[in-house]
């Protein structure tokens, strides 16, 4: 039952064999799932946005951004909520430029405080694109609203945004 050296050493170079093609199989089928999975990965835009009542001294803690900078569509969406259950809305079409927006409504940016503050019209104030490119949108705001529902009340709010794709 003594094997030789010959065929000892077959089994060892088949053995090894074999555990080579099989790292390399498994090498090739690892490349081959990458390729496979190289298509555009897209990542949420960095979004962030800052904002306030006039009179508040704090800027709202702001616990959930989501911000879309189109640029070929020149198109802005950012939504955001508060801890505090604020909400703030920034919609704008048809952006050409950096500069001042004025004529808008409620649907183009929105900000309410709870139940303590909810917005019916859009009275004056403006958006300032400072910053927009390709990848990048910043700006900043000075709006008044009204809430009709709580008695007629009339709120400046400011703040400044800004959308960044990688």
């Amino acid at each position: 039952m003594r094997q030789s050296v010959q065929a000892i050493k077959q089994k060892i170079f088949c053995g090894t064999k074999n555990v080579v093609i099989i790292k390399n199989g498994l090498f090739i089928l690892f490349l081959f799932s990458c390729c496979a999975c190289a298509k555009e990965i897209h990542r949420p835009a960095d979004s962030y946005v800052f904002v306030k009542f006039i009179e508040a001294e704090e800027y709202c803690n702001i616990e959930y951004v989501a911000g879309n900078w189109n640029y070929q569509n020149k198109t802005v969406a950012l939504d955001a909520e508060g801890y505090k259950f604020e909400k703030f809305k920034l919609a704008i079409t048809q952006l050409t430029d950096t500069g001042y927006y004025t004529n808008l409504t409620t649907s183009n940016l929105y900000f309410s405080e709870s139940q303590d503050f909810i917005p019916t019209k859009f009275i004056s104030g403006g958006i300032h694109i400072t910053y927009a490119d390709s990848v990048a949108l910043k700006g900043d705001f000075q709006v008044v609203l009204e809430d009709s529902v709580q008695g007629m009340v009339r709120k400046i709010i400011i703040g400044n945004f800004g959308i960044n794709h990688h």
